[in-house]
């Protein structure tokens, strides 16, 4: 699909582009009929799932940070957190965030911070939004429990 497509050629903006204009149609549909993913099927392939999250979250945290791209971490955290918290809801069966969603989100934090003068407010920033991301992970025991963060 798509997503994929654009995500493997480094171009995590479009691939969110796509993202969200399904993710918007999908919801419009749904809310139109919340019987119509039962009644038509094939509707559902509008509808988001945990791997088009995770291809974006992974195009994300794979670009290394520059001057010109500084807000990858971000990006990436707040797709995991809209996951993070449509499974918490229940509103959408078909995600389920990835525990290495997680890592990778808390890895672009902790590289982000590398990049930041030792001992700086940043830094300090940086490091505990990464020990945020990790600790919803553990906040779902399903999910830590199966994969547990090291």
């Amino acid at each position: 699909n798509m997503i994929h497509v654009w995500s493997n050629a480094g171009r995590p903006d479009i691939a969110e582009n796509i993202f969200r204009r399904m993710k918007a149609k999908y919801q419009k549909n749904l809310a139109k009929d919340p019987r119509q993913q039962e009644q038509q099927p094939n509707r559902s392939t509008l509808q988001p799932t945990s791997h088009s999250y995770r291809r974006i979250i992974h195009a994300w945290t794979a670009i290394p940070y520059n001057a010109n791209c500084p807000y990858n971490p971000e990006r990436a955290e707040r797709l995991l957190l809209e996951m993070y918290h449509w499974f918490k809801s229940g509103e959408n069966d078909k995600i389920c965030p990835f525990p290495e969603c997680f890592r990778s989100v808390a890895q672009a934090w902790q590289e982000l911070a590398a990049t930041r003068p030792n001992g700086g407010e940043q830094q300090r920033q940086f490091r505990k939004r990464a020990e945020y991301i990790l600790s919803l992970q553990r906040d779902l025991p399903q999910l830590s429990s199966a994969s547990p963060v090291k």
